[in-house]
């Protein structure tokens, strides 16, 4: 595993599919956004935090609050990640998830508000999947099983994944294996926050590859 977490440090900047690395169109000095809401339990300012920390190989993160986000805000930056709430009820503002589609390099970590497959999951080749979300124990990605502690919150659904989408992890050990990252463009869409319960041998590591 120690292999495997140098093999991703040194070559991440070289790795396909890799959303930041290859915005052809940032400015001099990129920017990406890391849009997140803050919690009582500061476990979402946790997470942009650790975010913003990746984003740093490639220039400057900029936290922002998801609820001030206006339509066309996403084109002042060279791309973004975003930490969608947990709280149905309290969704993404809509204009991001339009926003989130049009090109640009953006993660999505869909905390399990779902608003992002739900409004643009057909074209996107990302759809929510019937029945309630899985509490699994491990991602498995590039043939490395990596951990996930199941003190996480569970996911909030299973999802389909059909073209123009490609399925980049799986996550398993509840029930059948279920997509736990996939690409579809230029954007990335994971189901679970991989910042919870982060250990050496986590789907972090997933995550943190995937950003490169």
């Amino acid at each position: 595993m120690l292999r495997l977490v140098v093999i991703m440090i040194a070559a991440v900047a070289a790795l396909i599919g890799a959303p930041f690395a290859r915005a052809a169109d940032k400015p001099a000095v990129p920017v990406y956004a890391v849009y997140y809401r803050p919690e009582a339990n500061g476990d979402a300012r946790l997470s942009a935090i650790l975010a913003a920390n990746l984003i740093g190989r490639f220039g400057r993160a900029a936290r922002l609050p998801i609820d001030a986000y206006r339509p066309g805000d996403l084109s002042h930056y060279a791309g973004a990640v975003v930490l969608t709430p947990r709280d149905p009820k309290a969704p993404t503002p809509q204009a991001l998830a339009d926003d989130a589609v049009q090109g640009r390099p953006v993660i999505w970590i869909d905390g399990g508000d779902g608003v992002l497959p739900r409004t643009h999951g057909r074209d996107l080749g990302l759809t929510i999947a019937p029945g309630p979300g899985p509490d699994p124990d491990a991602v498995i990605y590039k043939n490395e099983r990596l951990t996930r502690d199941r003190r996480s919150p569970h996911i909030a659904f299973r999802f389909n994944v059909t073209a123009p989408a490609l399925v980049l992890a799986t996550a398993e050990g509840d029930g059948a294996p279920t997509p736990w990252a996939a690409r579809s463009g230029r954007l990335i869409y994971l189901t679970d926050r991989p910042f919870d319960y982060i250990s050496e041998q986590d789907r972090y590591l997933a995550y943190a590859d995937l950003m490169f």
